[in-house]
């Protein structure tokens, strides 16, 4: 029987019925936090792939199911195959029902399918036929954020290097590059770059053009003064009331007696905000010219921009053959016939305008949303496309008939205390214009309905604290929130505080920010707690930190700067018995590895990271051109990283997270590509500087924790029975539109007025916190009026100050609506300490909405909250544990590797392929195929010895024959023996004969072993002293039996191939050469091909490893034939050798 798929049920059934009871149309799902809305959109796609697959042999071919974040898309196809297998289980009751043989070939097939996954992934997809449309000879690496930090700097470099915009960064700088900017950033320099690629991003997230874009930001200035450049002093105080109120400007009229003085700043201002906003256009756009050329010389792309040509591929005023347009249209048409996506209501404007194109118009369409969790503005979500699609029917830029909706507050989630306590707080929020009510769908706040029983004891409670210090700083958090908080949960862990909970997991802990979670971590560690960050940033571990040391150090790892970088870096501080550091004899020894590994003192840990240093510089100084996912993890797998020599990782299972998800992070950067181990360096150095941009480190199994950690933004989507919100106390206009120099948000772009142009304060700077003095022509953080507060200021950056802190609200909506049966809430003891209005604070608001008394107590409170259909009594546990239960102490879990398993792969694509049977399988996998998986040797047709020879073969095979003539002459060539010595096979060659013959002969009379001996040293070894290759050797810097590995892609596969190379060597001109050295038993060879392919193979692999270097394989024969032969492909090159494995 299959597990948790329940039956659907309420507007989850009115949805799934109307959208099946249709071939085309728009139906629209609008729902609260855990009412099943990925479940509901998973089993609709499941049954409409029943529903296809009654007529056609490859439904998943006509299906796209898609989400917004990579997250949530990593649900679907784990969702739909579970449907799929209930629908085929008797003792599930579903709508559909299928035998388990069509359900298992349903799921195979959803598996595979190419519309299935993020929205951004469908566009990768289409771009990979028209890339060559937008000037990109091949596709384009995809979000690679380390390339694109590169890209961004070498294009902006570029620009302030032209004489001609020098003049305009120079005055753009000065407006908003330096202490005095209006973002309060500091003067790094580089204030302006960042604004550019800002402006620039948010330019092509809306498909603006060059004009559209002017037109915007100097719209804005126009509506910051309404009647234009102020021609007196009553017009700037017309506009100080009309942008606040009457009493505002009263005041503002009495403080200013020099009248012509406040005239002027003003008109300056206008003046210069202008000419500042035309330079700032002229330089976006030059900005974007050479960003756009340098994404096609570096092939590289972010998400955006791929949305953006898509779309633009798609309008019917480009340039775009319109015959080719049509085929690609259509090509990617039928997929979309039946489209669903999930989280809806984070769909960007060109996320949704180049997906319209591709929808026809006979589609049908499922949209399934909440715009009350709707917390990716920043990432250029537009709820608003989401509530007009609800409201209108209207998407994808047409009306939709027939247009159907279905709305529900039913929760299966949460407990009815917890739902209760939710709708107390966000039913004045969400119905709040300076708060919560943005881009929702509906009328007012419809309460939330729970599917759940409630219980006798409380399922909310309040952990109190008393405050010192200013909200919402670290100093508030560690000296007045920590300390009780940890008490509070090692309290109720230990007593079982929370009773009635479905299952004993963790206490999931979210937090608006990192910033605090390290010094709670502590005090809970502290009490013998195990605590799981899930929030941790890859390229901010130590570990981490190590491999990015070690990888740059390798670029060049005879440099003493970059051993001196390394020791005083990233490899940690170790103290020598006797006292002195690492860090202090390296620098004695000027920082030369080998003498630094020679110093006695050295503890054993640290011996051995030296020593397995040296082998890394040996070991990748020739293979530089290694796939960057192959060079970390050789660095890894030599240093032994896994055993965490420096004890940088508390829990030692932890530690192979870490490094696994280093590993596979590097392998999803390069896709097909290949860095260089400096570009490599280069781009973990970018991500070490900006970790957010990177991964996170996964928990694989947070039921083995006591607590976990996440941000509010890293759980949506997620849910716990125990859910404890902390740092909750910061004001919400800490940070926003005012403080911001530019601002995006929905239709609206505005470049800040220049910090060279006067500012006309509309309050006396004493009025106001420092970060709330209102500037007369910019967002605020004043509010204006008592009854209905609002923001002041111009009313188009009022309404983006009002839109960002409704963010904020969706994200404490969405960090409440995760507990399924405890809440728990941090708050200070009482009310008066925190001193900040409802609308500028969450604790507030809560506080009132849940009538808290001013002063917390332990115990119980009982309050009643007024609901549509009366009176709620809630309880509420106060303090409501003992802080002195113990905890028995418990080692930290030792999490396994938390990656996302390999994509399932069908046909016969082999894992590893090496160059001894890249021709078999390669002309004769169904031969082959058996002995390969078995790992046995994968033999090819050829002639008997010579029946004239002087050898037993029926004691000694011709394999083993050869093993003992190739640990000969390699000996001799890795020990550099003279001619004299090789031809006459004597020590300390005739010593590795007799010791190979002792090998493979173990079984074999004196009388074969001594046919064996006589004939290599009577003919094979003059033999080969004899060949120009051994001359050639004779001058060269060689490498014995020189691994050559490497993962490979193929089509949309990959193949991993290890080899030994016979002989690797350089010559004195540069030139590489592969040798491979084969005893030949017969005059002729059937096995000729076989063994040029290999040769040809391994110079191949050779090739890639090293950068510029020419490398030519050859074949030296001995025995029966001698000769020496270039090693090139048979008919075809190494890549089309390979394709045939596609």
């Amino acid at each position: 029987m299959t597990d948790g798929v329940p039956p659907l049920e309420g507007a989850q059934d009115r949805i799934r019925d109307a959208f099946l009871a249709h071939d085309r149309g728009l139906f629209v799902l609008d729902c609260t936090a855990g009412f099943g809305k990925s479940t509901t959109v998973e089993r609709v796609a499941a049954e409409a792939l029943v529903e296809a697959g009654a007529q056609a042999a490859a439904p998943e071919r006509g299906l796209c199911v898609v989400s917004f974040s990579r997250e949530d898309a990593a649900g679907i196809v784990p969702g739909i195959t579970a449907a799929l297998a209930a629908f085929a289980d008797d003792e599930q009751p579903t709508a559909t029902t299928i035998s388990p043989e069509r359900s298992r070939r349903l799921q195979e097939r959803v598996r595979h399918a190419d519309h299935v996954g993020t929205i951004d992934s469908i566009f990768r997809t289409v771009f990979t036929e028209i890339h060559a449309e937008y000037g990109f000879e091949q596709m384009p690496t995809v979000g690679n954020d380390a390339r694109l930090s590169s890209l961004r700097e070498a294009a902006l470099d570029a620009l302030r290097g032209r004489e001609s915009l020098t003049a305009r960064f120079d005055r753009l700088d000065e407006a908003y590059g330096d202490e005095t900017a209006s973002d309060g950033r500091g003067a790094d320099g580089r204030t302006l770059d960042t604004l550019l690629e800002t402006a620039r991003s948010a330019k092509r997230a809306r498909r603006l053009s060059d004009e559209q874009f002017r037109d915007r930001l100097l719209g804005a200035i126009d509506e910051a003064f309404p009647d234009g450049r102020p021609a007196t002093f009553d017009a700037v105080v017309r506009d100080v009331a009309r942008f606040f109120d009457e009493e505002t400007a009263a005041a503002f009229r009495r403080r200013h007696d020099d009248e012509a003085a406040v005239t002027a700043q003003s008109r300056a201002c206008f003046d210069r905000w202008r000419a500042r906003v035309e330079e700032f256009c002229s330089l976006v756009v030059a900005y974007e010219t050479e960003y756009d050329r340098r994404c096609r010389e570096r092939g590289v792309l972010a998400h955006q921009d791929v949305a953006y040509w898509v779309a633009d591929f798609f309008d019917e005023s480009g340039d775009a053959d319109d015959s080719f347009r049509e085929r690609v249209r259509q090509r990617h048409a039928h997929a979309l016939q039946t489209l669903v996506i999930d989280e809806a209501q984070d769909v960007s404007v060109a996320q949704h305008d180049a997906l319209a194109p591709l929808v026809p118009d006979d589609a049908r369409v499922l949209l399934a949303g909440d715009t009350d969790q709707c917390i990716y503005a920043w990432r250029d979500a537009r709820p608003a496309l989401f509530t007009r699609a609800f409201d209108e029917g209207t998407y994808f830029g047409r009306s939709w008939t027939p247009h159907e909706r279905a709305d529900a507050a039913r929760t299966y989630r949460m407990r009815p205390d917890v739902s209760a306590a939710v709708d107390a707080v966000f039913e004045t929020v969400f119905t709040d214009p300076a708060r919560g009510a943005v881009h929702r769908t509906g009328d007012g706040y419809a309460p939330v309905e729970t599917d759940r029983e409630a219980t006798s004891e409380p399922a909310v409670h309040v952990a109190s604290y008393r405050a010192r210090g200013s909200p919402g700083t670290t100093t508030w958090f560690e000296e007045s929130e920590a300390a009780p908080l940890s008490n509070y949960l090692h309290g109720a862990l230990a007593d079982d505080g929370f009773a009635g909970r479905d299952a004993d997991g963790p206490v999931e802990v979210l937090f608006p920010t990192r910033t605090n979670m390290r010094s709670l971590a502590a005090r809970l560690e502290a009490k013998g707690l195990s605590v799981a960050d899930a929030s941790e940033l890859l390229f901010e571990t130590p570990l981490v930190e190590l491999v990015v040391g070690v990888v740059e150090w390798l670029v060049d790892p005879f440099d003493p700067e970059r051993t001196r970088a390394l020791f005083d870096g990233a490899v940690p501080a170790v103290t020598c018995d006797d006292g002195s550091t690492v860090r202090e004899i390296a620098a004695a020894a000027d920082y030369r590895l080998d003498e630094i590994g020679a110093d006695d003192r050295l503890p054993a840990r640290v011996e051995t990271f030296l020593d397995d240093l040296a082998e890394l510089r040996g070991r990748l100084a020739r293979r530089t051109a290694d796939p960057g996912a192959l060079v970390v993890a050789t660095v890894v797998e030599t240093l032994a990283l896994g055993t965490d020599p420096f004890d940088q990782v508390d829990d030692p299972r932890r530690c192979l997270a870490v490094l696994d998800t280093l590993v596979e992070t590097v392998e999803s950067w390069e896709g097909t590509d290949r860095y260089s181990l400096s570009e490599l360096a280069g781009v973990l150095q970018r991500y070490r500087a900006s970790p957010s941009h990177g991964p996170l480190v996964p928990v694989p199994d947070d039921s083995d924790y006591d607590v976990v950690f996440r941000t509010i933004h890293n759980a949506k989507g997620d849910e716990a029975d125990i859910v404890c919100l902390a740092d909750l106390s910061r004001p919400l206009g800490v940070h926003g539109p005012h403080r911001d120099s530019f601002v995006a948000r929905g239709e609206t772009l505005a470049l800040a007025p220049p910090a060279t142009a006067p500012s006309v304060p509309v309050d006396e700077p004493s009025a106001h916190g420092v970060e709330s003095v209102p500037r007369l022509r910019w967002a605020t953080n004043r509010w204006v009026g008592d009854e209905q507060p609002r923001l002041g200021g111009p009313p188009v950056f009022s309404e983006l100050a009002a839109a960002h802190r409704a963010d904020r609200w969706r994200t404490l909506y969405v960090a409440m609506t995760r507990a399924r049966d405890h809440l728990v809430l941090s708050v200070p003891r009482d009310a008066t300490s925190h001193g900040t209005p409802p609308q500028d604070s969450w604790v507030t608001t809560i506080r009132r909405a849940l009538a808290l008394p001013d002063s917390l107590e332990r115990g119980r409170i009982d309050t009643a909250l007024q609901r549509p259909t009366g009176e709620y009594p809630l309880a509420i546990g106060c303090l409501d544990v003992a802080y002195d239960a113990s905890v028995s102490q418990s080692s930290r879990p030792t999490p396994r590797t938390a990656l996302a398993p390999s994509p399932t792969r069908t046909g016969r694509t082999p894992r590893f392929v090496n160059g001894s049977t890249l021709y078999p399988l390669a002309t004769g996998l169904d031969e082959h195929w058996l002995a390969h998986l078995k790992g046995a040797p994968l033999h090819s047709d050829r002639p008997a010895p010579d029946d004239g020879l002087p050898l037993a073969f029926d004691a000694v095979g011709p394999d083993d024959l050869g093993t003992i003539a190739h640990d000969v002459l390699t000996t001799a060539v890795d020990r550099g023996v003279s001619t004299a010595t090789l031809e006459d096979c004597a020590e300390p060659l005739a010593g590795r004969l007799d010791a190979a013959i002792d090998e493979q002969c173990r079984d074999v009379g004196g009388r074969e072993r001594q046919q064996v001996a006589s004939y290599v040293r009577e003919t094979v070894c003059p033999q080969f002293a004899s060949t120009g290759v051994w001359e050639r050797l004779q001058s060269s810097a060689v490498y014995v039996e020189e691994p050559l590995d490497a993962v490979l892609p193929v089509a949309d596969h990959t193949i991993e191939t290890r080899n030994h190379a016979d002989i690797v060597s350089r010559a004195p001109d540069g030139t590489w050469y592969v040798d491979d050295i084969k005893l030949v038993l017969a005059d002729t060879d059937a096995t000729r091909d076989r063994y040029a392919l290999q040769t040809a193979f391994y110079a191949w692999l050779l090739e890639r490893q090293l950068d510029d270097a020419t490398v030519r394989g050859r074949i030296t024969c001995v025995g029966e034939r001698v000769d020496s032969t270039a090693g090139t492909a048979p008919v075809d090159d190494i890549e089309s050798w390979l394709a045939r494995f596609a």
